[in-house]
């Protein structure tokens, strides 16, 4: 991960990071109205967004679930990209955790922007803008 990335992972109920095979379908039809088709990485892993910019990751496990974050570049101005991920996560009832700071938070602007700027990927952008 470069310094410039936060990572933050979606949450289902009960702290669980996988979530059931009928939120990945619509997690996919979500992303696939906002997004750009994805560029698959490996069997299993899918990129909707630049490698080099805001992006989400979605990972897709053998039993139809799968695990999807959001890779957010500190040096741009993200907004859209945040809002197009909280709709995401209310779309699908899900919470957020940001693994660097060992977060857990609900999936609103101002807690998000609270976790992004408390990373290190926010002071590294910082120091070179």
């Amino acid at each position: 991960m470069a310094a410039w990335q936060f990572d933050v992972a979606a949450v289902f109920e009960y702290g669980d990071q996988t979530l059931p095979p009928l939120l990945r379908r619509r997690a996919q039809t979500i992303l696939a109205e906002s997004f750009e088709p994805p560029r698959q990485m490996t069997k299993s892993w899918w990129v909707y967004g630049p490698e080099a910019g805001n992006r989400i990751d979605l990972f897709v496990d053998d039993d139809g679930t799968c695990e999807l974050s959001a890779r957010i570049d500190a040096r741009s101005d993200a907004d859209s990209f945040l809002n197009c991920w909280l709709i995401l996560m209310l779309e699908l009832n899900c919470s957020l955790y940001a693994p660097e700071l060992d977060w857990s938070f609900p999936a609103d602007i101002v807690s998000l922007k609270e976790a992004l700027q408390s990373s290190a990927a926010w002071r590294y952008a910082l120091t070179y803008r």
